[in-house]
């Protein structure tokens, strides 16, 4: 009755590769059943799942897999092994948000290296420097090292390929990794059994395979530059919430939320384009505080939807981008224009949503109204995120919306602004003059008029049209020359109430903002837009 456990320690390892197919398998424990008939296999070891994916693991071996860390358990064990000094356990405390970093072993390790350098003047530190410092030891020591800034976006590229690739079947699927570093960066919860691609035993998400927080971490700080990228938009726009991802980590919710590290960051993505309703209603996303959203394409809003950051992407094949600053901040929400009037009440529902703690994640809400598992589930889009799935939706009566002369109300939190965050892959942006020249038709420039004089009126336009009068005994060389100086008679008005510089285009380039894309002082004036946001808007210009 004797049972005879046989372990293969770093199954992973590329030198056991070439035994690792079922027909070695068998042959071993063909031979060793001679030896003692009640034999079991165990696998065991990190990156064990390619190498072993056609070895079952119900039949044919258990597969004893690394599984994701949470900070409460793994961790806080970690430190109390290593006996952390004082200062240590209080710079962890008051930085939750490098708890992510525990979510995979390694990285685990490696911060509590870095935590424990830390003296008595720990408030000089900079959890960024530890973020950085994590990662670049991850590099060394995953085999990542030998590769370039390029090379690394190229690598994870190809992982954002292989996510997009899960979500198009309901059926499971063996990511197809063309390199080692690539699989050894994600979380597999699949195999191959007779030819056909299932769950693993203890497979909980409804998709084959995930990359923990503290990996998306890694990688955001590996990416570097953006040479060599040559992604489309929607490429973009996945590694730009990538860097949301990453920026969410860094910098804890605003105003702090005390919630388990194990309710991670989860990303979820909207398929319908938001907002949506009829009059009277705002159908929107659900979101809360510990929520990245990517927007539906072509979605008259944001296009990410981060806690008190609404980031919209520029993606330009040639060297500047175009931004259209004031429509932008209209599609936000964030300016008095009626006409954005659903924008401006699902930006006031979510400020409202980003300032309460969440009784549970979106995740959680999620799986209550869906059955678990992967039918139904293809419709998500996928991110380098354990918890991306389709938003759920709420629909907001308009009527119970707080106003301030018809617009919608901001409430934030004392000391937290809303950040309009604009992001490109260009070397600079352009936003065009706010008095556009005579080429452009009337219309286009009373709208502006209307847009930037606040004391706007339609007799302003009228007495100008009665000033340059049009006669049925002009030519049409003179009825032009008439349209014409009804236009400069316009934008000379516009120049006197405005001033002269709202003629100028403005150019934002990267050394023209901070590390988080702040404008530096004495660089380029955007006040004419400022003033017409909302009370806490702030900008932001981000190059990626």
């Amino acid at each position: 009755d004797t049972t005879l456990y046989v372990v293969l320690d770093e199954a992973g390892d590329t030198d056991f590769r070439p035994f690792l197919t079922v027909v070695q398998i068998n042959g071993l424990m063909t031979a060793l059943r001679e030896v003692c008939p009640n034999i079991e296999l165990i696998l065991s070891g990190t990156q064990l799942e390619v190498p072993t994916s056609r070895i079952d693991s119900q039949t044919e071996a258990l597969k004893f897999r690394m599984l994701p860390w949470t900070y409460e358990v793994n961790f806080n064990a970690l430190v109390a092994a290593n006996n952390l000094s004082a200062v240590a356990r209080t710079f962890l405390a008051e930085n939750k948000f490098l708890h992510q970093l525990a979510t995979n072993a390694r990285c685990a390790y490696f911060l509590l290296d870095e935590v424990k350098r830390l003296s008595v003047y720990y408030k000089l530190a900079s959890p960024t420097y530890i973020i950085n410092a994590v990662a670049e030891r991850y590099k060394r020591t995953n085999r990542l090292n030998n590769l370039n800034r390029p090379q690394v976006q190229s690598l994870v590229k190809g992982l954002m390929v292989e996510l997009e690739n899960d979500i198009k079947t309901d059926e499971w699927v063996f990511p197809d990794f063309q390199d080692y570093q690539t699989a050894s960066l994600v979380d597999i919860h699949v195999e191959i059994r007779d030819n056909v691609v299932c769950a693993l035993p203890d497979h909980e998400f409804p998709f084959s395979f995930s990359v923990s927080p503290a990996i998306t971490a890694v990688l955001a700080v590996l990416m570097g530059d953006k040479e060599s990228i040559g992604w489309d938009w929607s490429r973009f726009e996945t590694l730009v919430a990538l860097g949301e991802m990453f920026h969410a980590i860094k910098n804890a919710p605003r105003p702090p939320v005390d919630l388990p590290v194990s309710q991670l960051f989860g990303m979820v993505s909207c398929t319908e384009k938001f907002p949506g309703g009829p009059v009277g209603e705002v159908r929107m996303p659900v979101t809360n505080c510990k929520t990245i959203m990517v927007n539906g394409p072509a979605s008259p809003y944001a296009d990410i939807i981060v806690p008190y950051r609404l980031v919209q992407t520029k993606f330009s094949v040639g060297e500047g981008a175009t931004l259209n600053l004031l429509e932008e901040l209209d599609k936000m929400g964030l300016t008095g224009n009626e006409k954005f009037w659903k924008q401006q009440v699902m930006t006031a529902h979510f400020c409202e949503a980003w300032s309460e703690e969440p009784m549970d994640n979106v995740l959680v809400r999620l799986q209550e109204a869906v059955p678990r598992g992967r039918p139904n589930m293809h419709r998500q889009v996928h991110y380098p995120a354990p918890e991306l799935l389709v938003a759920p939706e709420v629909t907001v009566d308009t009527t119970q919306v707080e106003k301030e002369e018809s617009n919608a109300v901001l409430m934030l939190p004392d000391g937290v602004s809303l950040k309009a965050v604009f992001v490109t892959n260009a070397d600079y942006f352009t936003i065009p003059a706010v008095v556009p020249n005579t080429n452009a038709n009337v219309d286009t420039i009373i709208a502006a008029a209307k847009r930037f004089r606040p004391d706007w009126t339609k007799k302003i336009w009228e007495d100008i049209c009665k000033e340059h009068v049009v006669t049925d005994n002009m030519t049409d060389e003179e009825k032009r020359n008439v349209l014409v100086s009804r236009k400069m008679a316009l934008r000379e008005d516009m120049f006197q109430h405005i001033g002269e510089d709202a003629g100028n285009s403005r150019t934002i380039r990267k050394e023209d903002v901070d590390f988080d894309g702040e404008l530096l002082p004495d660089t380029v004036d955007l006040q004419l837009w400022q003033d017409r946001v909302k009370a806490g808007v702030e900008f932001r210009f981000v190059f990626f």
